[in-house]
């Protein structure tokens, strides 16, 4: 794991995490007492980030974002960034899938000119509201999904998307209320039927935070439920540091 790219097998991945602006995403989500909405949904995130950065390496993580204080937390792990270009969910999930893509073919360039030829490589896109997210579990379903060429990992209510993968390059993303039949209907895209509570427990409700919380959460989210009102844990030497935003 963390090879920049590379998960056990053949394919090298580039990982799209399309990450809102937390001062305006999470509405649904009444946080514990104490901790602020934007907080929670930041921890959130720097958790799932960290699980990418320990699979695949920072370098083959390319977040969009708007959000500044998510923006240092993935550069702090050696992430590229890019701003999200407005219009909701889809249009910052293929405005980062282009630029994956772009940086697969260049990293191509260089390594045909190397050894002369280019390494298998796919793009993948994960949602950032997995404090559960387990490294085993993402790169398990990597594994998986290399053998599809579009392929998914459903939600826990087998409704919604959290993970989308193609072997073909970019395709065009249809998240939002029953993604996952859309991305079957018009993606062709291959539901896996992995066991794989934390990559499919996705946080949009209270209820949600209480099953993500019995799954085992990551450490900076759990350090901001124990500090309650204190600030949100960000840095990279982990939660018990109290590096704060």
């Amino acid at each position: 794991m963390g090879q920049d790219g590379c998960v056990s097998g053949e394919r090298a991945w580039q990982l799209v995490v399309p990450i809102k602006h937390a001062e305006w995403g999470k509405s649904r989500l009444v946080p514990p007492p104490g901790v602020t909405r934007s907080n929670l949904a930041r921890a959130m995130a720097c958790d799932a980030l960290t699980v990418a950065a320990q699979v695949l390496g920072g370098r083959a993580v390319l977040v969009v974002t708007s959000d500044e204080p998510m923006r240092e937390y993935a550069e702090s792990l050696g992430m590229p960034t890019l701003a999200d270009p407005g219009g909701g969910l889809n249009p910052a999930v293929t405005a980062g899938l282009t630029a994956a893509a772009g940086l697969v073919a260049a990293a191509g360039l260089v390594a045909a000119a190397r050894s002369g030829a280019a390494p298998a490589s796919a793009l993948a896109v994960l949602l950032p509201d997995l404090p559960a997210l387990k490294a085993s579990e993402l790169e398990n379903a990597l594994d998986l999904c290399r053998a599809y060429p579009v392929a998914m990992v459903t939600d826990h209510s087998a409704t919604g998307t959290c993970l989308l993968t193609s072997t073909h390059g970019p395709v065009v993303p249809c998240f939002g209320p029953r993604s996952a039949r859309r991305h079957q209907d018009v993606l062709g895209a291959a539901p896996l039927p992995v066991v794989a509570p934390g990559l499919r427990q996705d946080v949009d409700t209270a209820d949600d935070l209480e099953r993500a919380l019995a799954l085992g959460l990551g450490p900076i989210t759990s350090a901001l439920l124990r500090r309650g009102a204190s600030p949100v844990v960000l840095g990279c030497d982990d939660a018990s540091n109290g590096a704060s935003l």
